[in-house]
């Protein structure tokens, strides 16, 4: 009976007026042993259940958090998806969902990108009307929907625009001048024993304050000293004693006002948990109670189970003590955050969570050398990655001095941090810029302040997830033949930039569907109809897609700053860019009959327009660029390659690489093969210093090449004959995935500037490889600039996760 008091009060004093209620409660926990048992199985196991389906985190590297119209708008971003079970990064979705929204949570835009591997990467324009403010990009996929818990990421980013440019006016919306918390480990205060409290301390504008001071009894005496950090978290110890009321005298540092607090009232019975997670390889836990609930509870067993993401260890306790400890070496635990959660049978009484920091891996780069000309300077960049992994990273290369660059979170943070927790974190990158006792320390008191993980056991024990939505790997496509169709007759899809060609089931009335199809936003796409006998025809094709935007709202609550970091210096110079220098980014079309800007503004090289004639006197293209004398053409047993011959060369072979309709390819030979009626013309431009080509599957930047850009037939020959050659027939598919661009520096009016050092952008690479005693090159702009700064994140192929920060400094590196 006195254990029921203890334990569940509301309940036992519910006796009073159902007599029966107390006597079958207590039958149920005292009748059978076996019951607990079984009790504390179905907790365990509820919880594993309510993490039987996958849980995926997302993080968003953008190249900049402050964004000026007019520099380059364009926000380019690669996103992360990882597994937070299996510590791998996530391979199984690859649709990526990102939004952007205004200041309070209204969606302006919202795109579709390709992940491969748990990586995507692009870029997102940003409309020239937007006004100087702040915005939101989310990114989420369709299976997160499947969870009550939000596991969406929200980056908050700053746009400026000087056309309509305001000074930032900061108000206090909060009256409250400071809010102290004291916050006992495990959850409440137990009289007797001793306790450890944590402290948070914050001021009006939501952040954390340092503070200093004491506790004091009634007597004033004092008890322990109280003391935060830069963010407001500290923590103390104390054993109160029965009857004894306990105050906090504060003073807060940053305008010395002083004031008194009274701590919340201690338990008179009840158990606590205090931890120790300073140690190297051992995590100390102490279960304790006082003298008189001991009295009552000896030989009593709990169970301390320690778990994460749905992986589970229990250890079982019995108080044959008033403080039992357990002592656990950390290689038997789980990497990063771990929750401590005391049962009794199904009944959770205590929890506390802790880093473990003994199985992260800390991969580092360095800058190995560099080599510099008047325009660009190469970067080599070694890591330290153990033998047979690989790392993937974004980099961004800003101006030392930047003040474009203040996420919230790291890669560490949101994968580590973000899903265990449920208050709000200030500065979360902070706990893992450096590796050392101090951050440590300071992650453990904010784990500690933070009370009970994110998961509320209620849902837990009652309501588990159920799978509403599948895993998204492409676009469902549907269609229609509107053609007389034949018997044998079989529907042919020719090769697209991310799918390989396949036939097409129809049905008897000439409906399909394709699923997991990987189109590109407003790509053509090639089908034709094959006989029986092998003879093919343009069909007539109606298509549509199954993917529909759903616009939603975010809360900004969580991110609101009353104190601006951006309030200071928001004034960008008119003549900031040097706007005739930007370069015209291509446009398609989505109609229904595409106009490409087939020729930017600095196109060199030759034109073909494929005519009635050159059809009759050329069967394949490549019958016309072999009439190029410029050209050679090699065939191997495999592939065929094309390189440029000395005259157009210029002294040297050049590659050359092949677009259909302003898209690479990697199959040269399917589209050299090809007759020449499919193509309207040919555009062969050599003015290009770096272009993206498509390389056994990954796009590849190559130096001084080629391009070949195929534009598809959208008219007819004047000879109808030769309209019968037209085998095969494009239709444009508006819905699809974001095409991939290649990242351009703006292009400055000065280097020299302080607003260029304050927003200006030198470089961004979405995906850099890097391997062990491998070095990889990074091409900047020559800046100029004594420093610079490398932001870094990314993921390794064991799951390790890597965020770095590397200041480099002209003629030497650190």
């Amino acid at each position: 009976l006195n254990f029921l008091q203890i334990l569940l009060p509301d309940l036992f004093n519910m006796k009073k007026k159902f007599p029966i209620f107390q006597v079958i409660l207590l039958l149920m926990v005292y009748g059978s042993p076996t019951l607990l048992i079984s009790q504390e199985k179905r907790a365990v196991d509820a919880y594993v259940d309510y993490f039987s389906l996958p849980r995926e985190s997302l993080y968003l590297h953008t190249n900049k958090t402050t964004y000026v119209i007019g520099e380059s708008e364009e926000i380019w971003f690669t996103a992360y998806a990882y597994d937070r079970k299996s510590h791998l990064s996530s391979k199984v979705t690859s649709n990526i969902h990102l939004g952007l929204y205004d200041a309070k949570g209204n969606q302006l835009d919202k795109k579709l990108f390709l992940a491969k591997d748990g990586i995507a990467s692009g870029n997102i324009a940003l409309d020239t009307t937007l006004t100087t403010g702040d915005y939101y990009l989310k990114i989420h996929t369709q299976w997160m929907k499947n969870f009550k818990e939000d596991d969406s990421f929200i980056q908050k980013i700053r746009v400026i625009n000087p056309e309509d440019f305001k000074p930032n006016q900061s108000t206090k919306v909060n009256s409250i001048e400071y809010d102290v918390q004291f916050l006992p480990e495990g959850g409440h205060l137990l009289y007797g024993v001793k306790n450890n409290v944590g402290i948070k301390a914050l001021d009006d504008t939501g952040k954390g304050t340092s503070i200093t001071g004491s506790i004091v009894n009634s007597k004033n005496e004092e008890i322990a000293e109280i003391k935060t950090n830069f963010l407001g978290l500290g923590r103390f110890s104390f054993t109160p004693k029965k009857d004894e009321v306990y105050s906090a005298k504060i003073t807060f540092l940053n305008n010395d006002k002083e004031v008194v607090q009274e701590l919340p009232k201690p338990k008179t019975e009840g158990i606590i948990i205090r931890l120790n997670n300073l140690r190297k390889n051992q995590v100390l836990i102490d279960v304790a109670t006082n003298a008189a609930t001991f009295s009552k509870l000896q030989g009593r067993e709990y169970k301390l189970v320690i778990h994460q993401n749905g992986n589970t260890k229990s250890i079982p306790v019995t108080l044959n003590n008033s403080t039992e400890r357990i002592s656990i070496d950390k290689q038997l635990l789980f990497k990063g955050v771990n929750t401590i959660t005391l049962f009794d049978g199904r009944t959770p009484l205590l929890e506390r969570m802790f880093f473990n920091e003994a199985l992260v891996n800390h991969y580092q780069l360095n800058i190995d050398s560099q080599v510099s000309s008047k325009d660009s300077i190469i970067y080599a960049l070694k890591s330290n990655l153990k033998d047979s992994i690989s790392l993937t990273a974004s980099i961004s290369v800003l101006p030392h001095d930047t003040k474009s660059y203040n996420p919230k979170h790291s890669i560490i943070s949101a994968f580590y941090l973000k899903s265990h927790v449920r208050g709000f974190i200030e500065n979360p990158r902070y706990y893992f810029e450096k590796q050392d006792r101090k951050r440590q320390y300071a992650l453990d008191l904010l784990l500690l302040t933070q009370g009970w993980s994110r998961y509320e056991w209620s849902d837990i024990f009652t309501s588990p997830p159920q799978m509403n939505y599948d895993f998204e790997n492409g676009i469902m496509i549907s269609g229609g033949i509107n053609t007389g169709l034949k018997e044998g007759m079989r529907l042919l899809l020719l090769p697209t930039e991310n799918n390989s060609s396949r036939f097409i089931d129809f049905d008897k009335n000439g409906r399909f569907r394709i699923p997991n199809f990987f189109p590109m936003k407003d790509e053509k796409l090639r089908f034709s109809l094959v006989s029986k006998k092998g003879r093919t025809q343009p069909p007539k094709l109606g298509l549509s897609s199954a993917l529909r935007w759903e616009t939603d709202r975010i809360n900004t609550s969580p991110f609101h700053e009353f104190k601006s970091y951006y309030s200071d210096k928001n004034i960008i110079p008119q003549n900031f860019l040097n706007k005739n220098e930007v370069l015209d980014e291509i446009v398609l079309s989505s109609r229904l009959d595409p106009v490409f800007k087939k020729k930017g503004p600095k196109f060199k090289g030759s034109i073909i327009k494929i005519t009635d004639s050159l059809v009759k006197q050329t069967r394949t293209v490549r019958d016309i660029l072999a009439d190029e004398k410029f050209f050679i053409i090699y065939d191997s047993t495999a592939s065929m390659s094309v390189i440029a011959k000395e005259k157009i060369a210029k002294g040297a072979p050049r590659p050359v690489v092949f677009y259909v309709d302003q898209i690479p390819v990697m199959n040269m030979h399917h589209f050299l093969t090809t007759s020449t009626a499919t193509y309207e013309d040919v555009y062969i431009d050599y003015s290009h210093n770096r272009v993206n080509a498509l390389i056994n599957g990954q796009y590849q930047l190559l130096s001084h090449a080629i391009i070949v850009n195929l534009f598809s037939r959208i008219s007819l020959f004047k000879d109808q004959d030769l309209n019968r050659g037209v085998t095969s027939r494009y239709f444009t598919l508006q819905h699809g995935f974001e095409p991939k661009k290649e990242f351009y520096t703006p292009r400055y009016l000065n280097y020299d500037m302080e607003a260029f050092k304050d927003y200006g952008v030198i470089h961004w690479e979405p995906s850099l490889k890097f391997a062990k005693d491998e070095n990889s090159e990074l091409t900047t702009i020559n800046s100029g600039l004594n420093e610079v700064n490398f932001y870094i994140e990314g993921i390794a192929s064991d799951g390790s996760i890597f965020s770095q920060v590397i200041q480099w400094t002209k003629n030497s590196q650190k």
